[in-house]
């Protein structure tokens, strides 16, 4: 019984409200798909490149012969 359903769906990039053939759809068209997947590896670009920063500062810190009492919190990861 291959029956068709329709299932009410939000898009998860624009919002908008379609009518899915498939449960597991996330986007109600592809453009809105591709922009999504553009924007995700956007944040995961941003991601890296912030990480890259706080480990070359954590070692700028590392290589100082004397910290401040600020330097060594951060140092730590303390406030």
């Amino acid at each position: 019984m291959p029956g068709k359903f329709e299932y009410k769906k939000v898009c998860k990039f624009c919002g908008n409200t379609f009518t899915a053939q498939k449960s597991t759809t996330k986007y109600c068209s592809e453009t809105c798909a591709s922009h999504a997947k553009k924007a995700e590896k956007r944040q995961e670009r941003l991601q890296a490149e912030s990480e890259f920063i706080q480990e070359r500062n954590r070692q700028n810190l590392l290589s100082q012969e004397n910290l401040s009492l600020t330097d060594a919190a951060v140092l730590l990861g303390i406030s």
